[in-house]
């Protein structure tokens, strides 16, 4: 992959946690009858079969909404028709949970299917969902759909959802006090979930997954810069700390186990294979050497001088220059690994060979 394609995976994932951590941030607001936001919900059908939408949400009065981020909801008939197939999946009974480490035994006897989508086509590519939704009549649970764009234009960053009223239904939210239905706010008002980076970073600091399987690079940037400098042992990390503003390598030992541990110690939700994955990655690009059945780390840091994490703003910077410096150095092994393309060398013309016609 080019540096561009790493860059991309790691974006997409990416926004996509944001939009679920914004999402979250904003229902907090509604805390007093917000039962249970699910990041990873896994409802199941049958051992063989479980669904797992983006994250869930459970309110009191049997208020209760599936949650979809997507990139797009369909360029053309066949990519609308697999997302309507997707959300047609969850259009039947389900049992929520009450607590994110909860069973799945709350039975709603009704939900609704939220989809999150980019501004760029989301009218167009809304109102082809909805006309097939009319066609085929499903789903039959209210599809409620908004639009996804980040501000950049403002003095500071901002996530901006807008419900696409015209083409959603609405919330099933009418048993709530007037002041905490999202289809008063969100729908009647048309006031949009506003979020500011700065707002929520403590949120996205600790919440860095989400239930999508995330792409190696993204899972090496984060264990990167969150979790393999804290295994740094206390003598070799005060030596480093000798060099001007952290810049040099530090090497050390560590292991695979001692890596997923640290991640539970920072309660980062993320699969030892997807680790394994991000290991290998690191390691094809030399900044990790496997050693009988230990790995050496090559560490570096990949940003600006800025401290170490001063506070959770501070942190996400951290990531920024991380993703950039890491891919960079991904892309780059990858790229040195190709084999160089082979040339025939062209015979040298001879001045005293008179065989040879002329130079045109």
């Amino acid at each position: 992959m080019t540096e561009a394609d790493l860059l991309i995976a790691f974006s997409n994932y990416e926004r996509t946690v944001w939009v679920i951590n914004s999402v979250e941030g904003h229902l907090r607001r509604y805390s007093k009858f917000l039962i249970c936001f699910d990041r990873f919900p896994a409802f199941p059908l049958s051992k063989q079969n479980i669904l797992t939408p983006d994250f869930a949400v459970s309110f009191e009065k049997n208020f209760y909404f599936i949650g979809e981020v997507k990139r797009a909801l369909g360029l053309d008939l066949r990519t609308i028709e697999e997302t309507h197939a997707q959300l047609c999946k969850y259009d039947r009974p389900l049992k929520f949970r009450r607590s994110p480490s909860g069973l799945h035994e709350d039975e709603a006897k009704s939900h609704d299917l939220v989809v999150f989508t980019n501004i760029e086509h989301a009218r167009k590519e809304a109102r082809r969902l909805r006309a097939l939704a009319n066609e085929q009549s499903k789903p039959t649970r209210p599809l409620i759909i908004f639009s996804v764009a980040f501000d950049t234009q403002q003095a500071k960053s901002r996530w901006v959802l807008s419900c696409i009223t015209d083409l959603s239904d609405r919330f099933s939210d009418s048993k709530l006090p007037e002041d905490a239905r999202l289809s008063v706010r969100h729908q009647d008002h048309e006031e949009p979930i506003v979020i500011y980076i700065a707002e929520y970073a403590a949120l996205q600091a600790t919440q860095a997954f989400c239930n999508d399987r995330p792409p190696a690079v993204y899972t090496a940037v984060i264990l990167w810069a969150r979790v393999l400098p804290k295994l740094i042992p206390d003598d070799q990390r005060k030596m480093w700390a000798l060099e001007a503003n952290l810049q040099g390598t530090v090497e050390f030992l560590t292991s695979m186990d001692a890596i997923v541990a640290e991640s539970h110690r920072q309660r980062l939700v993320v699969k030892r294979a997807h680790i394994f994955e991000a290991l290998s990655l690191l390691e094809a690009s030399k900044l990790v050497i496997s050693e009988d059945g230990k790995l050496r780390v090559r560490y570096r840091r990949f940003r600006s001088a800025r401290g170490d994490y001063e506070d959770d703003e501070a942190a996400e910077a951290a990531i920024d220059h991380t993703k950039r410096g890491l891919v960079r150095e991904i892309a780059r092994s990858v790229k040195s690994k190709r084999k160089p393309k082979t040339r025939t060398p062209l015979s040298r013309r001879s001045k005293s060979d008179p065989n040879q016609l002329p130079l045109l």
